[in-house]
């Protein structure tokens, strides 16, 4: 018999069907079995704007064709590894788990047939507007955490692109990029930027607002440069290229490191560059290593050409640019306030780079380049060249010793799996199955669930639903027995939770390796003096061999006094053995004891319930008694009924069974009134012979104390419908209160 025990089985990351759902990759199914996806481009395809999609451990090598419209252009030619024109979450299992890199199949480069930024396409991942609705940060963001985001072999113009959008890079590294091997290459490949953010929109003050943040990130083996933020307008090449959008564009970098390739004489590169009116802030992050050996002029950590400057129009208690807490070392300027053109140090716009580290503990050069080899005090932008020469840097406090390392990219957070086991406790028959349904989440994903039996394993599952068919089933040995069922839940990160317990209780005494054929004998009533004896026979029901220990029986007036069973004999599985016991009152009155066959060692011994009367001996005759006065006639009695029941005492229960039960119209068979001086538990038992073939029959019924209560068998249809025919049958029964019992027969009409 097969017991279920729940309906459906659920997993937080299993396929979304509706808004707002979670999706999850895996690109092999290892970590993640239940994956709706191996490709993230199928999962953002199929995703809904506002959705989430979970990232498995794996290597994607995604191809993608740009999505272009009047609003968000893609150079001919261009291709993508990822695209993406929805706002979304996606949230990888941690940078060194999960790597996003152009698929083989894009060739050795995704640029277009000329090498723009200012559209959608050739780039690993590209963020572009949607074809209809608004470009604002709260309608297209896209949220990236948890990734490497890599291009080793082709050619990619950034390694991700916000284009006309918005979004956050967090916890991740962006790089190595494919880098120009000589000048030829790098004039035909000029870009290769680690992230960016360009427009191709004209807005105004109160109208787009757009915001990017790069937060807890390592940006790494990029070629042009670690991050751009431009809020130019029109493609590039064109002459008014550096003219401001009017877009409220933010760039905001935190927590991160930003290193480039260190000394170089085929390409110059910038750390961080904020351009064309863009604003935001860089705070506790380090830029290192952008020298090009040749120019270092061209080299700068902090670039920042015609950024936005004063108060913020938006929040004007805030610096429309501030940086703070910076790290610089190796660059061939620190930080240069440059004009539109980087062609010379702006007028009359002041930035702030305050209380940060310039590579020497008495701040930086002004004015000045930093020292070739890198090493030593940085430099920054000198003074401007206005009516009233100003600083073009506010340094605040430079700090005289280098801030503690970061460690970059920051872990993903991870929370342990959680599993429930949804069946409760379950009380099941020897051979009767279990289906338990396990209800296990995780943040990331499921990687299987493993069903403990008493702390063993009995069954698992990876992909969902977690309803397990455990390798156990309850045999007679389990009888009366209570095991505790724990559901153990691992996540793609090996992470191990347990279940609260349920309980799997086995109905039935308990389990014993020998066995009676008798749960009770009784010898009745017996003349003080005199002896009865009766046989009682004992099985090996265990699949191993017994050897025999004590046989003893207790109890006034009780003994074992024979038999074939002996103390070291070895019973067989199935085999038998016999011992006989007498009752041999000396006084009168009741007396109960019991026989104990105890296997060597002193386990599961097998146990029969004794009892007996002893009568008085009939006092001698003495003189006759003289005759009494012939009583005067009366009308004879009317003859009593004779008895429908027969009263059986099984320990504390007294039994007043019907001597010829019938079968009722409603299929079930009345057998009579039980009564027990205290509250116990009656189990019938046995099978009931109709036309020769017998048929197991049970009934079970808790009685209160000295309360009477009928108990009745109820018969399948098909087996009443039978006895029904055949008009009669026999039923043979072990009525069992605890460890005390009773076998009777009898006959059934219909």
């Amino acid at each position: 018999m097969r017991l279920a025990v729940a309906l459906a089985a659920m997993s937080s990351l299993g396929t979304g069907i509706a808004s707002a759902s979670t999706w999850t990759v895996d690109d092999d199914k290892a970590q993640c079995p239940s994956a709706g996806f191996t490709s993230i481009q199928a999962a953002v395809d199929q995703a809904a704007p506002h959705d989430t999609i979970i990232i498995c451990d794996g290597t994607y090598a995604e191809q993608s064709t740009p999505l272009t419209h009047a609003q968000s252009p893609a150079q001919a030619g261009s291709k993508n590894g990822l695209t993406i024109t929805k706002p979304l979450t996606l949230k990888g299992a941690g940078a060194s788990k999960v790597t996003i890199m152009p698929a083989p199949a894009l060739g050795a480069s995704l640029a277009g047939s000329a090498p723009y930024l200012r559209d959608g396409g050739g780039n690993v991942i590209t963020i572009s507007r949607q074809s209809l609705g608004s470009t604002d940060a709260n309608e297209n963001f896209v949220d990236i955490s948890g990734v490497t985001v890599t291009s080793p072999s082709a050619y990619v113009e950034a390694g991700v692109a916000f284009f006309n959008t918005s979004g956050r890079i967090a916890n991740s590294t962006i790089g190595p990029l494919t880098r120009a091997a000589d000048g030829t290459a790098f004039a035909a490949a000029p870009h290769g930027w680690g992230i960016v953010m360009t427009n191709s929109l004209i807005g105004a003050e109160a109208g787009v607002r757009r915001e990017l943040s790069v937060v807890n990130s390592l940006v790494t083996g990029y070629q042009s440069g670690g991050i751009l933020f431009d809020d130019g307008s029109g493609v590039d090449g064109n002459a008014a290229n550096t003219a401001r959008s009017g877009i409220s564009e933010y760039g905001t970098v935190t927590g991160t490191r930003v290193a480039g390739v260190g000394a170089s004489t085929v390409f110059p590169q910038t750390g961080i560059k904020y351009t064309n009116g863009a604003r935001g802030s860089v705070t506790r992050t380090e830029i290192v290593n952008h020298r090009y050996t040749t120019d270092l002029r061209k080299s700068v950590g902090l670039l920042l050409t015609d950024v936005a400057s004063g108060t913020d129009p938006q929040n004007p208690a805030q610096p429309a640019f501030s940086a703070s807490a910076l790290s610089f070392s190796g660059n061939g300027y620190a930080a240069f306030n440059a004009d539109a053109a980087n062609s010379a140090v702006r007028l009359a716009a002041p930035a702030t780079v305050a209380d940060s580290y310039f590579g020497c503990a008495t701040g930086p050069v002004i004015g000045s380049e930093s020292a070739s080899s890198g090493t030593g005090c940085q430099g920054v932008s000198g003074d401007d060249a206005g009516g009233t020469p100003a600083a073009s840097i506010a340094l605040g406090t430079p700090l005289p010793i280098a801030p503690t390392a970061l460690t970059v990219p920051a872990a993903m957070p991870d929370a342990p799996p959680a599993g429930t086991l949804l069946s409760g406790d379950l009380v099941v028959a020897p051979g009767q199955t279990i289906s338990p349904v396990v209800q296990a989440t995780d943040d990331f994903g499921v990687k299987k669930v493993t069903l403990l039996l008493d702390g063993v394993p009995i069954g698992s599952k990876a992909t969902v639903p977690y309803e397990l068919t455990p390798d156990w089933t309850p045999t007679a040995k389990d009888t009366g027995k209570t095991y505790a069922l724990v559901a153990q839940v691992v996540d793609s990160a090996g992470q191990i939770s347990r279940s609260a317990p349920t309980t799997v209780t086995v109905t039935g005494d308990k389990y014993t390796r020998l066995i009676a054929d008798v749960g009770s004998r009784a010898f009745g009533d017996l003349t003080v003096g005199g002896t009865a004896s009766g046989t009682i026979t004992i099985t090996n029901r265990d699949d191993a061999t017994v050897r025999l220990g004590t046989i003893v029986a207790t109890g006034a007036g009780f003994s074992a006094t024979g038999g074939t069973c002996a103390a070291g004999l070895v019973l067989a599985p199935g085999a038998t053995c016999t011992v006989v016991v007498a009752f041999a009152p000396a006084a009168a009155g009741a007396a109960s004891g019991t026989l104990t066959v105890t296997p060597s060692g002193g386990a599961d011994p097998a146990t029969v319930a004794l009892s007996g009367t002893g009568v008085a001996v009939p006092a001698t005759p003495g003189t006759p008694a003289t005759p009494a006065t012939p009583a005067v006639p009366t009308t004879p009695a009317t003859p009593a009924k004779p008895s429908t029941t027969r009263e059986h005492t099984i320990g504390a229960l007294v039994a007043e069974v019907l001597k010829a039960p019938t079968l009722s119209s409603a299929g079930s068979i009345k057998l009579g009134s039980f009564t027990c001086a205290r509250k116990c538990t009656v189990k019938v038992s046995g099978t009931i012979t109709v036309g020769g073939k017998k048929t197991k029959v049970s009934a079970t019924k808790t009685l209160s104390a000295k309360k009477a209560a009928t108990l009745t068998i109820k018969l399948s249809s098909s087996l009443a419908k039978k006895l029904g025919k055949a008009g009669k049958g026999t039923l043979s029964l072990r009525i069992a209160v605890g460890s005390t019992s009773k076998v009777i027969t009898l006959k059934v009409t219909a």
